[in-house]
């Protein structure tokens, strides 16, 4: 935890008032002990979201420390209140019957979020609940966008 304070407060500094206000969601990635989950902060329902592909284990401790740290170090999160706002986690999700592939599931879940605009709704997930059984088909769509993009990058 002390190592990831000191490499995420230089990026709680870059988080502004007019970025806040630009945004309709925030999203966090957060790596903990081996598992990936994601973090939304829903600005206009005032609900942090947490996605976690592991079912019935939602990893809300790590979270809710971060959460406290936004609300600490940055004064934007600070002026919204933001530790008292709801903690919560839908019920239908695509879920992960594995121990490995967390992190492209929080891949596809920000990727889903940016491409659509009701990240609260049950409903928007439920036709995508087969994503376990395309596991290989997205690790090569991330391969080639990394090779593609890589490239242009050069």
């Amino acid at each position: 935890m002390k190592s990831w304070k000191s490499k995420s407060l230089f990026y709680l500094k870059d988080i502004s008032e007019a970025s806040i206000a630009a945004a309709d969601f925030l999203m966090a990635p957060i790596h903990n002990k081996s598992h990936w989950t994601l973090l939304v902060c829903e600005l206009k329902s005032k609900n942090w979201i947490i996605y976690d592909s592991i079912p019935g284990q939602p990893h809300k401790g790590i979270v809710r420390q971060l959460i406290m740290a936004l609300h600490k170090e940055c004064i934007p999160f600070q002026k919204l209140n933001t530790k008292a706002w709801s903690l919560v986690s839908p019920d239908v999700l695509p879920r992960q019957s594995n121990n490995d592939d967390c992190g492209i599931f929080v891949i596809k879940y920000m990727k889903h979020l940016l491409n659509c605009s009701d990240s609260e709704s049950e409903w928007m997930w439920r036709d995508y609940l087969h994503w376990q059984s395309e596991m290989n088909l997205f690790r090569a769509e991330i391969a080639y966008d990394l090779i593609k993009f890589g490239q242009k990058l050069v």
